[in-house]
């Protein structure tokens, strides 16, 4: 089976099988790349970043740097938090997590791998520049 992969130097086999709720449903942190990259790229003083995806469909976003937010993803070092809903969605083959803020704000992560353990992740910028965080479940 082809699959797709994210360009960069992390290589993620994205979800063609539609996740089961409970699996995409916890606490997400950086991964230590991402950790890294957040210091050494963006310049971050490491904050207590998590995106929390809850049963019931509502969902928070804490302290993200705010590279997401930020034309081009480029850091000006601070951070930004807010409350919302979460979906799954099925874009193309793939699926992914829709997230749309309190705020009106709108951010896909996309799953990678066909089954458990699953990661999530957000490209930065301009798609094409291969730069995104990536998120793992926090131990349950």
């Amino acid at each position: 089976m082809a699959c797709y992969k994210i360009p960069g130097t992390r290589d993620f086999e994205l979800t063609r099988i539609e996740p089961r709720k409970a699996d995409i449903t916890g606490t997400w942190l950086p991964d230590e790349q991402t950790i890294r990259d957040m210091r050494e790229a963006g310049g971050y003083t490491p904050a207590s970043t998590k995106i929390i995806l809850r049963d019931d469909g509502s969902a928070e976003m804490v302290n993200m740097p705010d590279w997401l937010i930020n034309i081009g993803g480029h850091s000006q070092k601070g951070f930004f938090s807010e409350s919302g809903a979460w979906t799954l969605s099925r874009e193309g083959a793939f699926w992914r997590v829709e997230f749309i803020s309190t705020r009106k704000r709108y951010m896909t992560l996309d799953i990678s791998y066909q089954k458990p353990p699953h990661k999530l992740s957000m490209v930065l910028g301009d798609p094409d520049s291969a730069q995104f965080m990536t998120f793992i479940m926090e131990s349950r």
